[in-house]
């Protein structure tokens, strides 16, 4: 309204002046300004107010991530990795067509009442996905596994690389018990699941570590010492992910300290309210 009087009384700057003190004075300024920044956020309000009637997680959530995302993904790991475009395309394309996976997941979240809504995407762990099947690691640890989606992540990658004649491993760690309930099956062939304290486990084990995933306490002195307690287990190329740089900056703090490289992808979640995670990656310099 304010802007059509200003159209209709031409350009008498005194006038305008006036004009705006009045829309200042009586909040049309705030409401204006108000009904603009709103705009960014609708969508996602109106998303969050169809998913707070469904039931499905209320944390970990799944969602896929938008076409641009994904792209902008692939082409950060095929710079980061020296590996080409339409190979990572591919990989990530062959994960997000596995129906077989998807299959598997939305049974069993049938016959669970509280996840009887729930449809499955795997938005940044398709980047784990990827990183699995470029790099063919021979040991995946991952700490945190909560229900085990991000497990049949990387046992399905392992189980394609297998396929091709290059073996590895997973092992999940959980301190709690009931974790991991996804994870069985041909999925458990290929990895096992410990139950216990992840800095405790780690410390525990001699053998390399080719691919690190940590994803358990998010306080930043636990996430730290997870690293630290890494250390030992590191080949030349050992690749460590966190999947909480997007709320921190242990792993870049943890990369400068021992003169790692640090790249963060951060996610577009396609349909959903949540803004999205990202995935923090620390590799070796080449320079090493």
């Amino acid at each position: 309204m304010i802007n059509k009087v200003k159209t209709l009384l031409g350009e008498d700057s005194r006038i305008f002046g006036f004009l705006d003190f009045v829309a200042f004075k009586f909040g049309y300024h705030a409401r204006r300004r108000r009904k603009f920044a709103l705009n960014y956020y609708a969508k996602k309000i109106s998303m969050i107010s169809s998913w707070s009637k469904k039931r499905t997680e209320n944390y970990n959530f799944y969602y896929d991530i938008t076409e641009k995302n994904l792209v902008d993904l692939c082409h950060l790991m095929s710079t980061i990795f020296s590996e080409d475009y339409k190979i990572i395309y591919s990989y990530a394309n062959e994960l997000k067509m596995n129906k077989g996976l998807i299959s598997f997941i939305h049974g069993e979240f049938a016959d669970d009442p509280k996840m009887k809504d729930a449809r499955v995407a795997f938005a940044r762990r398709i980047g784990w996905y990827v990183l699995i099947r470029i790099t063919r690691p021979r040991l995946v640890v991952e700490t945190g596994v909560h229900q085990g989606v991000g497990a049949l992540v990387i046992a399905s990658a392992l189980m394609k690389n297998i396929e091709e004649g290059s073996h590895g491993r997973y092992l999940g760690i959980d301190i709690d018990p009931n974790s991991g309930v996804l994870f069985k099956g041909e999925f458990a062939e290929v990895g096992d699941i410990k139950i216990g304290d992840s800095i405790e486990i780690l410390k525990g084990m001699s053998e390399p570590v080719d691919l690190f995933i940590s994803d358990s306490d998010h306080e930043n002195e636990y996430e730290n010492n997870e690293y630290e307690a890494f250390i030992p287990l590191i080949r030349d190329n050992s690749i460590i992910i966190s999947d909480n740089s997007h709320a921190n900056s242990v792993l870049a703090d943890f990369s400068l300290k021992h003169n790692r490289n640090y790249f963060f992808f951060a996610e577009s979640p396609l349909d959903h309210w949540y803004p999205g995670a990202g995935i923090g990656f620390s590799i070796a310099k080449k320079d090493n």
